[in-house]
C-alpha cells in the first residue's frame, strides 16, 4: 500500500505570484490607455479666421 504525497502550495505564495503578474499588467494597461486617449482628444483650440 503506497500513499501519494501531494505537496500543496501555500495560498499566500499563490496570491503573491498573482500580484507579481497582475500589478505590472495593470500598470501597462493604464499607461497604454492614457497614451491612446491622447490620439482621440483635441487639446488645441480650432483655428479661427481673422480679418
Amino acid at each position: 500500500m503506497t500513499e501519494s504525497a501531494e505537496k500543496k502550495s501555500s495560498p499566500i505564495l499563490i496570491s503573491l505570484a498573482w500580484l507579481i503578474v497582475i500589478l505590472p499588467t495593470l500598470w501597462g494597461l493604464n499607461y497604454t490607455v492614457k497614451n491612446a486617449l491622447k490620439l482621440f482628444t483635441n487639446n488645441t483650440p480650432a483655428p479661427t479666421a481673422t480679418k
